[in-house]
């Protein structure tokens, strides 16, 4: 086996070809926060235009709804006769804006936890 000017097995003549740790490699640093890449500045981006495009009154009659009895996603789903991605959206969106906020759990008509939003102290009427 062949050596390099270090001493170490030159890695073109190891058999598991440079795959082994090389004496002068730097550990991964654990600590470090993940770098930010394209895709994720992008898919951001994305959210916060559709955010910003959504329509205004979207979302009042489930703040309506909420204002009366503090509800999770599914429970105003229902009252309300929405799809979950409408609701969902527009929960999220309100909450954005401040208009609601949550507190506690309860669980949902398939037994999941859910968050229970209610209306913000400055925005009940």
């Amino acid at each position: 086996m062949k050596h390099n000017s270090s001493g170490y097995p030159d890695p073109s003549d190891d058999p598991l070809n440079g795959m082994r740790p090389q004496p002068d490699a730097k550990p991964p640093a654990h600590d470090e926060p993940p770098r930010r890449t394209r895709k994720q500045d992008t898919r951001w981006n994305t959210s916060d235009e559709a955010y910003a495009a959504a329509p205004r009154g979207a979302g009042i009659p489930i703040l309506e709804y909420i204002k009366g009895k503090p509800s999770t996603c599914d429970e105003v789903q229902v009252a309300l006769n929405s799809p979950h991605q409408s609701c969902s959206a527009a929960i999220n969106k309100l909450m954005r804006d401040g208009l609601i906020v949550a507190n506690g759990s309860r669980l949902t008509r398939l037994n999941r936890r859910a968050k229970v939003w209610e209306a913000t102290h400055a925005d009940a009427k």
